[in-house]
């Protein structure tokens, strides 16, 4: 997480968005394919990015529960109640007229949505308008054999 996050550092810097990375110490591995996470991680705080606007605020948290519980939040304009039903559809953009939605395929989403799904668990999505979005989904502990 901490490697995804500081590829992303500079490109939160120029719009003034602070990362605030929240990750409980000594956390185990995760039995999951590293660089497929990394891709859907880098998805998300992309997204962040995209639609936070400048002065606002990502939190990334990682916390053990029985798996790896992995949450993305930001405090950009959220995302439509009608349009959350739709929002990991390939090529489906929600709210065109979003600032920064343009020039994006709309396909970051229904990838992460597989990697996750390629792991066995499901991603979450909470959003209301002007209170944010959140993406949350777990990772299976990696245990000894």
């Amino acid at each position: 997480m901490q490697d995804v996050v500081q590829k992303f550092k500079l490109k939160a810097e120029e719009k003034h968005i602070e990362i605030i990375s929240n990750l409980e110490d000594e956390l185990p591995f995760v039995n999951a394919d590293i660089a497929l996470v990394e891709r859907a991680l880098e998805n998300l705080i992309e997204n962040a990015i995209r639609f936070t606007p400048i002065d606002g605020t990502i939190t990334i948290k990682l916390a053990l529960k029985e798996d790896i519980l992995t949450q993305i939040s930001d405090t950009g304009p959220g995302i439509p109640q009608e349009e959350l039903p739709h929002i990991f559809k390939r090529f489906y953009r929600a709210d065109l007229s979003r600032k920064g939605s343009e020039g994006h395929s709309g396909l970051g989403l229904a990838i992460t949505q597989k990697i996750i799904e390629l792991h066995q668990r499901t991603i979450h999505v909470k959003s209301s308008p002007g209170a944010g979005t959140s993406f949350t989904f777990s990772l299976p502990v990696f245990h000894r054999a």
